[in-house]
């Protein structure tokens, strides 16, 4: 588990939400990435708010 943040507005429990989310997004990131360099294309899911099939 992290160190919990410097004193602040957030629970620990809101911190932990925060940081998994990250987490998850800078996976999804890194997974795109990987597929990019084998020659497969994922593309954008979300285009300006608009998500794309």
């Amino acid at each position: 588990m992290a160190p919990r943040p410097p004193d602040g507005p957030y629970s620990q429990a809101a911190h932990d939400r925060w940081e998994r989310a990250e987490n998850r997004l800078r996976r999804e990131r890194r997974r795109a990435l990987w597929l990019a360099l084998h020659g497969i294309d994922v593309g954008p899911r979300v285009i300006h708010g608009v998500a794309m099939r």
